[in-house]
C-alpha cells in the first residue's frame, strides 16, 4: 500500500523510492481570500484527517494551532462549508477528488502548506517480507514517473485561488509613473 515515509513507520516498514509528491491545500469558503501563510490564520479552526502525519507536524510547528480531527474528507469539507470550520487541509488529489464526488460548488482551495509538509508517497512493506519489498522497488525503479503523475493528476479538477504577485506589480507601476 502507499504510505508517506516517517520515522516511526521506517522502524517497522520498508519504503521504495518516492513514487509521487502531492502539496498540502488549505480548503476554504470561496469568498476566502488567497492565504499566504497559515500562520496568520492559526486562531482559526481546522479539519483534517484522523491518522494524517500532517497533524503531529502542523502541531509540532504551529502549538498554538486548533485542530478537530474528523474521519473523512467529506466530513471535514461539510464543516467548512457550512461555516462550523474555517479551513480543512489535506492532500490536493484526496480533496480534489472529495469536491467532485460530492458536488461542493461553494468551496476553494485558498492556499497551500510549505514544502516541508508536501506528502511523499511510497510503497510500503513489512520490514519482514524482503522480497515483496524488492518487488515493488523494481516496479517503482522501472516505472514511467511521467505517467504516474498524468493519472494521479488528472484525475480531477478544483478551483485554485493563487496569490496575486504584488512584485511585478510595483515595478510595472514604477515604470509606468517614470
Amino acid at each position: 500500500p502507499e504510505a508517506t515515509k516517517t520515522v516511526e513507520r521506517s522502524k517497522v516498514m520498508n519504503f521504495t523510492q518516492s513514487i509521487h509528491q502531492e502539496e498540502r491545500v488549505i480548503v476554504t469558503q470561496e469568498q476566502q481570500v488567497f492565504i499566504a501563510d497559515i500562520r496568520d490564520y492559526l486562531d482559526k479552526d481546522f479539519v483534517l484527517g484522523r491518522g494524517d502525519i500532517v497533524y503531529e507536524q502542523l502541531k509540532k510547528g504551529y502549538p498554538s494551532i486548533k485542530i478537530k480531527l474528523i474521519n473523512h474528507p467529506r466530513e471535514g469539507l461539510s464543516l467548512v462549508e457550512s461555516g462550523k470550520a474555517f479551513a480543512y487541509i489535506g492532500s490536493i488529489t484526496d480533496t480534489g477528488n472529495n469536491i467532485n464526488r460530492f458536488s461542493i460548488k461553494n468551496l476553494k482551495i485558498a492556499g497551500t502548506l510549505s514544502d516541508k509538509y508536501i506528502d511523499s508517497w511510497a510503497f510500503a512493506t513489512r520490514k519482514s517480507d524482503h522480497i515483496l519489498s524488492s518487488i515493488f522497488s523494481k516496479i517503482i525503479d522501472n516505472a514511467d514517473k511521467s505517467k504516474i503523475r498524468k493519472i494521479i493528476s488528472g484525475q480531477f479538477l478544483v478551483k485554485y485561488e493563487q496569490g496575486f504577485d504584488y512584485t511585478l506589480f510595483w515595478q510595472m507601476l514604477f515604470i509606468a509613473l517614470a
